[in-house]
């Protein structure tokens, strides 16, 4: 008679445990003083004198049939040309509308 003789053995298998770093609190608090944002100082350069900044992204936003293309027609063109808008001071630059919503007829 032949067989097989197969003996089960049991092994229990440690896993090792993950320890958090160790920290140690600080001995000393150390001060660094900051300014305040309101002492610094404000050079803004503008595009429209007081309503919109050179080299920032400005958001025209309202109502559908507010004005807000009108709007911004007016102030490229203002900037385009160097000609003040609504009685402020325009600084001359060039100008580039994108629009992405209205036909090319109201554009042109």
């Amino acid at each position: 008679m032949s067989g097989i003789l197969m003996e089960a053995v049991a092994v229990e298998v440690e896993t090792p445990k993950l320890a958090a770093p160790e920290t140690k609190p600080t001995d000393k608090i150390t001060e660094c003083p900051m300014p305040s944002i309101w002492s610094f100082e404000k050079n803004i350069e503008w595009i429209i004198d007081g309503i919109i900044p050179l080299g920032t992204i400005t958001l025209l936003s309202g109502e559908s049939g507010g004005g807000k293309t009108w709007l911004a027609y007016a102030i490229a063109g203002a900037a385009a040309r160097g000609e003040p808008f609504a009685d402020f001071k325009v600084q001359h630059r060039p100008a580039l509308y994108l629009d992405g919503e209205n036909p090319l007829c109201l554009a042109n």
